[in-house]
């Protein structure tokens, strides 16, 4: 015996499915605020323009 009960296997095999699950909600996170800074960075930039082209 390895000295590891069954319950303690199913604990250890629950916390990596857990761990994995909170890894990928996380990617997609970074992935959404990545999108939101690149739309931004893009945005503004023309919003102002227009604004400065329409007050000239």
């Amino acid at each position: 015996m390895n000295g590891y009960s069954e319950e303690d296997i199913r604990n250890a095999m629950l916390y990596q499915e857990q761990m994995k699950k909170a890894q990928e909600e996380q990617t997609a996170l970074t992935l959404k605020l990545a999108g939101l800074l690149a739309f931004g960075l893009w945005a503004i930039p023309t919003a102002i323009h227009f604004v400065k082209k329409s007050l000239a």
